[in-house]
């Protein structure tokens, strides 16, 4: 959509639609032969950037447009000014960063940043920014190898660090493992030293218990002596002497002493 302003014998055009723009080094949409830019990092280093940004005219601030730019068209002042501006907006904001992160990690974090300033600086003039993007960042060769230098540095250090790790793991593992089988050992020795002394204490018992019933048979065994095998006793130990005889033809007595059994 189109606002058209008419002035006299003069027609305006704005857009109110997105507008996709590019700054860059090829024939890339809108951009004319080489638009791609110098930018500054804030340890001093340079680079060619290349950009794309999206944005729209305000259709409720159309007569300030046309008039803060003296009722030029839309595709002028994005060529005389917008552009020109983000280039400075850009730089602004790459100088307070690193050229490690403008070309690699921080790239997210620094298009955030440049779309904020763009859009707060761009909304007075009645242009609403959507989003700024640097697209392309292209390095000298010297910071160029400076660079992978470093990330080579840091691949090397998460790989000793990821080494560490998984070692670390490994010890605490086989810890874990050691002292799991330890104490399996240990209630494998109690276990072994209760059913040792459970076999003692059934031996010791068995022993008592084996000697009360030898003596209650032997107390058995003395309780059943007859006079009849005490005398069978003596006539085994008879040592073949006649007994002793005292008195008359009609009455004999016969020593028979049986004490000497014993």
């Amino acid at each position: 959509m189109e606002f058209l302003i008419p002035l006299i014998n003069k027609v305006s055009l704005y857009s109110v639609s997105i507008e996709h723009s590019y700054m860059t080094a090829g024939d890339n949409g809108d951009s004319r032969e080489n638009e791609s830019f110098a930018i500054m990092s804030s340890d001093g280093k340079e680079a060619i950037a290349e950009l794309k940004f999206s944005y729209t005219f305000d259709e409720n601030n159309i007569t300030t447009i046309y008039e803060s730019f003296k009722g030029k068209d839309g595709e002028i002042v994005e060529t005389t000014f917008i552009k020109p501006t983000m280039v400075s907006l850009v730089n602004s904001v790459s100088t307070q960063y690193p050229i490690f992160d403008i070309y690699g990690s921080g790239r997210n974090e620094i298009n955030t940043a440049i779309t904020k300033a763009a859009t707060e600086y761009f909304n007075k003039y009645g242009i609403l920014i959507d989003k700024v993007s640097l697209t392309q960042v292209v390095l000298d060769e010297q910071t160029r190898q400076a660079i992978q230098q470093k990330v080579n540095k840091m691949n090397e250090i998460d790989i000793a660090q990821s080494e560490t790790k998984i070692a670390e793991e490994v010890a605490k593992k086989s810890m874990i493992e050691a002292q799991a089988q330890a104490e399996r050992n240990i209630i494998e020795a109690q276990a072994q030293a209760e059913r040792k002394l459970i076999e003692t204490a059934a031996d010791a018992e068995a022993t008592i218990l084996k000697a009360e019933a030898e003596k209650q048979a032997n107390l058995l065994r003395s309780q059943s002596l007859t006079q009849e095998l005490l005398i069978q006793n003596y006539i085994e130990k008879w040592d073949g002497q006649l007994p002793t005889v005292s008195g008359s033809e009609n009455a004999m007595l016969f020593d028979m002493n049986l004490d000497n059994l014993n």
